[in-house]
């Protein structure tokens, strides 16, 4: 993925997945062909993002951060 705000959010380059940097081919390629060619290491970052997501990225989890506490205020 290349290495804007978003994406940082959800890749951790080297462990869930890598980062390059924005507009830069080569080094996009070169990342490409790394996953490639290391089948072992793409499977362990596809396991170690999927961990990530449903730690960070669950429906209870966002609700309760985010929407609970605004219905409480509502109630309030």
């Amino acid at each position: 993925a290349t290495d804007i705000e978003g994406n940082r959010e959800v890749v951790k380059d080297g462990v869930t997945g890598l980062l390059v940097p924005v507009k830069n081919i080569d080094k996009l390629a070169m990342a490409m062909e790394k996953m490639l060619m290391d089948k072992g290491r793409a499977e362990k970052m596809a396991e170690e993002v999927r961990k990530e997501f449903e730690r960070e990225f669950n429906f209870e989890k966002i609700f309760e951060e985010k929407m609970a506490p605004l219905y409480a205020e509502d109630e309030a």
